[in-house]
């Protein structure tokens, strides 16, 4: 062993710089690699971390009248219930510029008894604290009420206090002198069960006072609504716990005549499905920039194996066993990669607050660095050992060669290559092109030779990846900023109460009549349904005027009540295809449906709770969802699409004075309906792709920086000889700016065709797991942009092997050889 690690201290001694610059190459690339999985777990588990440190809350009982009090005591008691706080709607209200009701900003919730966003469904403050239990004037601010009112910590909010007949009658008198309440903004926070979507339009998550207002301030006669926050005891029957609270209901008079009973578990499935498919969609390019990276770097390594495996015959010649000389190749590869991925590890963890990303950095209960041992430590290990993997083959190859390893039979390109230089030499550019283009392209033999390949190869992966980003990014916007592609084909909605009301068929007549540029109409009922034992957010549509439906992918729309829509991914779960039936429940036991189109879904909901969302949903006419006592023709909400030309902004101001004396909430319609929440999530994190495909880009170009350098090194003597022959500085330099130009530029010609394809192929597969319809768009101006780009980097990157070429001394070279 004596002469092995003899020939590994005289490698390390008179190749450190190479050696190090391939372990600083290890390590960003596996620093990528290792950040992007460290993100996508930390996004996978933020929202069941989040569950755990909020204590989040499995059902909300809320009766009709006053549960304050003897009821929730009785309601704790039940043995499936664990604990329980008590929350109400305060009487409070804001008030806009213009003097209405900001309608995000009615019957904010006070914590009654201290439990509620203390000790049960506890936020996630993003910035400040929590307000002080016994501090009236001190308010949380939370989800998009606070970016929407740019509160901060330290901000100052005026409420107005309605009076009981106001808050009954939801109207607002502004002739009224109205008691004023001033908050201070402690903290912004969001909720558990609002990290993906949208905030209740009644202003359910808007702002959390603190117990003490409610004690000094608050009237059990005027109070927008009360509820509890129910924890549930392990294995609860959630059917005899509804029967139990009936019963409950049934002995205190003051809760009403029913009581609204919601369960949260279908919300947080949605919820881990949103944050799930980012983190699968980061894992999925953590894989594929581990292939990419194990390429590049694995060709970079392999290159300078060989580049150094010129004395390898000596060696033998000397009496070095075939062992010993691959131990001497393989332990400084070996170092060099374990170097490597130690310094990846070291970087992802300092780059972990970029982790998690898109909507689950709202859920994350602990932001900021956050080192996962075990994952660093496995992909560390796994980095190093992938790379000495791959190149024990190539080291055993010219451990066991007679002669040195050159990576091709003969010093002169054929084939493919050899007719591009040879199209350079015939093009008229100036000598050093040519010159350029063989070295790019000719590897050489004995101790001159160059594995081109693998710098070709390594430029093409990087190049393709940076198009394939681009083109995925590039859709995604597409899709972002096309609403008929998520399901919208309408321009304006309008909601009876928030949803909670309906329309009646003479106020449905008079939005009508109010419309004259409206070209087509709907009206709907918003609902739920049970399709193969899963609860499926559902609406029913009616055609009013012309005909209005989600996008449609497959079939048709429903023609009466036995038939149904389903989005893609409810489809898929329910195992059926189009033209089959499905046992459908709305509630009056289950009945076959005929699935007769399949479609995109936006986001339909009532209210706070599960809306339909691109793939996930279901439609169907109106009477299937309608409530039993409700009229004929009326309708929760209604869908209106303006006439080509028509004036938008004097069909919404016609709209909403009408539609402000139909049981429509005053400043909130006509609304536009909002995009689904994965569409909110992806539009995020849209760039993320090409910011780390960018890196990968920048590797290639380290990779390609390493491969000129390893070329200037070895072809000295062919500079040498140039430079005899009467090359100047200028020109030897210009050789070495043209072998970085040929190089990029077969990445380019091979790159971009490569990279579209991947692309669309990535995006077809992503688009058919989020529900969509996989049209595409081109990136143009990026391909365009990147052309350029790439050359200008390309010579950037060569400008120092290039000077270092251009300084070569004719005569010590020639003499040395």
């Amino acid at each position: 062993m004596t002469a092995v690690w003899a020939c590994v201290r005289t490698d390390l001694r008179s190749r450190r710089r190479a050696w190090l610059g391939l372990a600083l190459i290890v390590g960003l690339a596996g620093a990528v690699v290792l950040t992007a999985a460290a993100a996508a777990r930390r996004t996978d588990t933020a929202l069941p971390r989040f569950m755990v440190a909020s204590r989040a809350p499995d059902a909300l009982i809320s009766p009709q009248g006053n549960g304050l009090g003897d009821f929730d005591a009785d309601v704790a008691k039940l043995p499936e219930v664990a604990d329980l706080g008590e929350v109400a709607g305060t009487p409070l209200v804001g008030i806009d510029a213009q003097g209405h009701v900001d309608p995000q900003l009615a019957s904010p919730p006070a914590s009654v008894d201290g439990r509620v966003g203390y000790d049960i469904y506890r936020p996630n403050v993003l910035s400040g604290r929590m307000p002080r239990p016994d501090r009236e004037t001190e308010v949380l601010a939370i989800g998009t009420t606070a970016k929407r009112l740019h509160l901060k910590v330290g901000s100052r909010l005026t409420l107005v206090e309605l009076s009981a007949e106001e808050n009954n009658t939801n109207s607002f008198d502004p002739r009224r002198d109205h008691p004023r309440h001033t908050f201070t903004v402690v903290g912004v926070a969001t909720m558990v069960d609002d990290v993906a979507t949208r905030p209740a339009a009644s202003g359910t998550h808007n702002l959390l006072l603190t117990p003490a207002w409610f004690k000094a301030h608050g009237d059990p006669s005027n109070l927008g609504y009360s509820g509890a926050f129910v924890r549930l005891r392990p294995g609860a029957d959630l059917a005899r716990l509804r029967q139990e609270v009936d019963q409950v209901a049934s002995r205190h008079p003051e809760a009403g005549s029913g009581v609204f009973f919601s369960t949260y578990a279908d919300r947080y499935r949605a919820e881990r499905r949103f944050t799930r498919s980012q983190a699968v969609a980061l894992g999925l390019f953590a894989v594929l920039a581990g292939a990419a990276a194990l390429l590049i770097v694995g060709q970079a390594m392999t290159r300078h194996l060989a580049s150094g495996a010129a004395d390898h015959p000596t060696l033998r010649a000397l009496g070095m066993a075939r062992g010993q000389v691959l131990a001497a190749s393989m332990i400084p590869a070996a170092g060099a990669a374990s170097a490597g991925a130690v310094l990846a590890a070291g970087l992802a963890a300092l780059a972990s607050p970029l982790g998690p990303v898109g909507t689950a950095r709202l859920a994350e209960p602990h932001p900021g660095v956050a080192v996962n041992l075990g994952l660093l430590g496995v992909g560390a290990s796994v980095i190093a050992a992938l790379l000495a993997a791959w190149v024990a083959l190539p080291a055993w190859r010219t451990a066991s060669a007679a002669e040195p390893a050159s990576g091709a039979s003969s010093g002169t390109a054929t084939g493919w290559a050899g007719s591009v230089t040879r199209a350079v030499e015939r093009s008229g550019l100036p000598p050093s092109a040519a010159v350029g283009a063989r070295m790019a392209l000719e590897p050489g033999r004995a101790r001159t030779a160059v594995p081109v390949r693998s710098a070709v190869v390594g430029s093409v992966l990087g190049l393709a990846a940076l198009v394939a980003a681009f083109c995925f990014v590039t859709d995604l916007g597409h899709l972002v900023s096309t609403p008929h592609l998520y399901g919208t084909t309408w321009d304006l909605g309008l909601d009876a109460q928030s949803g909670f009301g309906s329309f009646s068929p003479d106020q449905v007549g008079a939005v009508l009549a109010s419309a004259p540029d409206v070209a087509a109409s709907a009206g709907g009922q918003y609902g739920s349904l049970t399709i193969g034992g899963r609860a499926v957010a559902a609406v029913g549509l009616d055609d009013l005027r012309g005909h209005l439906f989600p996008t449609l992918l497959e079939g048709r729309r429903p023609a009466g009540p036995d038939e149904i829509v389903l989005g893609t991914n409810t489809l898929r779960r329910a195992h059926r295809s189009v033209g089959q039936s499905v046992d459908v429940d709305a509630g009056a036991g289950a009945r076959p449906m005929r699935i007769v189109g399949r479609a995109v879904f936006p986001a339909l909901g009532r209210g706070d709770f599960s809306a339909t969302d691109l793939g996930e949903g279901a439609a169907t006419t109106a009477a299937v969802l309608a409530s039993p006592d409700a009229p004929p023709g009326s309708y929760n909400f209604m869908l209106l699409r303006l006439a080509p030309g028509a004036d938008r902004h004097a069909a919404i101001v016609r709209l909403g004075q009408t539609a402000a004396g139909s049981g429509c909430v005053p400043g909130q319609c006509p609304a536009v309906t909002p995009r689904p929440a994965d569409m909110q999530s992806f539009a995020s994190v849209r760039w993320t792709p090409v910011v780390l495909a960018g890196l990968l880009a920048l590797l290639a170009a380290a990779t390609i920086g390493h491969a000129l350098v390893t070329s200037v090194r070895r072809r000295r003597r062919d500079l040498a000889i140039l430079k005899t022959l009467g090359f100047v500085r200028r020109q030897v330099s210009a050789a070495v700016a043209w072998q970085a130009t040929t190089l990029v530029g077969l990445a380019l010609l091979v790159g971009i065709p490569l990279g579209l394809a991947t692309g669309r192929w990535g995006w077809a597969l992503f688009a058919r797991q989020l529900g969509v319809g996989s049209e595409t768009s081109f990136p143009a101006l990026a391909v365009l942009v990147m052309v350029p780009t790439a050359l200008v980097v390309a010579n950037l990157v060569s400008a120092l092997p290039a000077r270092s070429a251009g300084l070569t001394r004719p005569a010590l070279v020639l003499r040395s050889e």
